[in-house]
């Protein structure tokens, strides 16, 4: 584990982080654990004493080295899914997200990051708030042409039944599910799949699919049906919820100031607590968000805005 621990030698991000100033020791799991800075600096004087560099640009450097490997996955998970990052928001989760969702959104030029509350537990909140969803399968492999959309809908229609009966068990009434129906296709001889909807021309969509995925498509490839799928879900609506009124953050949301680091800058930074934001405060960095599962960083120069349903919405105005 880190050095802040107090049971390892070995710095880590966490430790760089806490001999920035960005995270302390009062909100760090609620007061439970006492971060053990002295040791923290005395591993970084270490390291910089091995690089000829300080101890604060020793962390420094390894944020910028975890923070490079992080925008390399969210390229691969944007760009070289045919995703222009520059459209689409970074959604920051975990207990470390916050502390470099401004950051990597600014790498890639992202237009916003959102840190959800309750950050450290929204895989655990979304569990056990998500609707009941049953999915069912039929293994196919043959080529497409031999599956007209006829022969794919009684399959399909099979495969419902089974997941409408598995929610009727678990206690969903049949006239609150509905069906999404769908097929994995690959061009014959791949070895990796493309989940298409169901469609009056699975063929285009898929080929469509393919090219906006990879940036080609073989025209003239017969096209394999690996498997027909249909998921069962409640239906529900999603409830309007209109913009809350941006409003200045009310002085009582910030209990301290802190010296901490941004951009090898040591800058003093609001402290705030995001127990005490209500959906449309408003503010400016710098600044930390603590909170028990996470701490946020708002680095000079960007806005946070808290939404409605609670989550802390960064943006870089001058952008």
């Amino acid at each position: 584990g880190p050095v802040c621990y107090g049971n390892s030698e070995r710095a880590t991000v966490t430790d760089a982080h806490v001999l920035l100033g960005h995270i302390d020791d009062g909100p760090f799991v609620d007061g439970a654990l006492t971060l053990d800075k002295v040791a923290v600096h005395a591993a970084f004087e270490r390291i910089g004493a091995r690089l000829g560099v300080s101890a604060i640009e020793a962390a420094s450097g390894v944020l910028d080295v975890a923070r490079a490997a992080m925008r390399r996955a969210i390229s691969v998970m944007t760009m070289q899914r045919g995703q222009d990052p520059e459209a689409i928001p970074l959604v920051a989760f975990g207990g470390a997200g916050g502390l470099h969702a401004a950051a990597l959104a600014a790498s890639l030029r992202m237009p916003a990051a959102l840190v959800p509350s309750h950050p450290g537990a929204l895989s655990a909140r979304g569990m056990s708030a998500a609707d009941p969803l049953h999915e069912e399968s039929k293994a196919v492999l043959a080529p497409l042409s031999d599956w007209s959309r006829a022969q794919r809908r009684r399959v399909h229609t099979a495969l419902a039944k089974r997941g409408r009966e598995a929610l009727r068990a678990a206690g969903v009434g049949a006239r609150d599910v509905v069906h999404e129906f769908g097929m994995d296709l690959r061009y014959l001889g791949q070895s990796y799949e493309i989940h298409i909807a169901e469609c009056d021309d699975a063929e285009h969509a898929f080929q469509r699919a393919h090219e906006e995925l990879y940036g080609y498509a073989l025209d003239d490839r017969a096209i394999e049906l690996v498997c027909l799928r249909a998921r069962t879900r409640v239906a529900h609506t999603d409830a309007s919820r209109s913009r809350p009124r941006t409003r200045a953050m009310p002085a009582r949301c910030v209990t301290a100031k802190r010296a901490a680091w941004f951009d090898r800058r040591e800058r003093r930074a609001l402290v705030i607590d995001r127990a005490r934001l209500a959906p449309g405060h408003t503010f400016e960095g710098p600044a930390l968000v603590e909170e028990y599962s996470g701490t946020t960083l708002v680095p000079p120069g960007w806005r946070a805005t808290v939404t409605t349903g609670g989550h802390l919405s960064l943006t870089l105005p001058t952008r």
